[in-house]
């Protein structure tokens, strides 16, 4: 009996997340999430997490902003041997170039963004205690792509990488992220 009863609920989970033929690629969509992941390419492998919108200008183009938080990378004080991981933050826009995969609820796409990457740390030099105050707000680019899959209930997810590359700054190192997703399009 439970072998039936799970494969029972197994089909109904599967009828659950196939997707509508194509309307979700729809002129003014609004898609709304959430996200984690790592980044990695700074120091190590870290955690990340993060928000974003979009607005879909047509069925190919969604222009979107996000946010993403850090919780630290390694970073150097310049003219100094001291070292600490700092949280930093980025906030920018961009563009998402949807594709469409026929017969299927997945859509590829391609991403092109520019925004500011944030820091702020205070804290105190173990050796000495003196006091380290470091602020840094720097433009940068990003790029990369990724893949989303909706279902028929409005709700999807989606699967990302991205490089970025800070233009000027304390922070010039290129990092990327990776990263899974949900949405919520209205």
């Amino acid at each position: 009996m439970k072998p039936l009863m799970l494969g029972f609920m197994l089909v109904q989970g599967v009828q659950f997340l196939q997707a509508q033929d194509a309307p979700y690629l729809r002129t003014g969509s609004v898609e709304v999430g959430g996200f984690g992941g790592w980044s990695y390419g700074a120091d190590s492998w870290r955690g990340m997490g993060g928000a974003n919108v979009s607005v879909a200008a047509n069925k190919w183009l969604l222009p979107y902003g996000e946010f993403t938080y850090f919780p630290g990378i390694r970073r150097v004080v310049p003219q100094t041997t001291i070292r600490y991981d700092v949280p930093f933050y980025d906030i920018h826009g961009g563009l998402h170039l949807r594709a469409r995969i026929p017969e299927t609820s997945l859509a590829p796409y391609a991403v092109i963004g520019f925004g500011m990457i944030r820091s702020n740390f205070r804290g105190r030099r173990l050796s000495d205690q003196t006091p380290i105050e470091f602020r840094d707000t720097d433009p940068a680019v990003n790029f990369g792509g990724g893949l989303r899959y909706y279902t028929r209930y409005n709700f999807g997810f989606r699967f990302e990488g991205k490089v970025y590359r800070p233009l000027r700054g304390q922070f010039e190192q290129v990092f990327g992220k990776v990263l899974i997703g949900f949405f919520y399009q209205f």
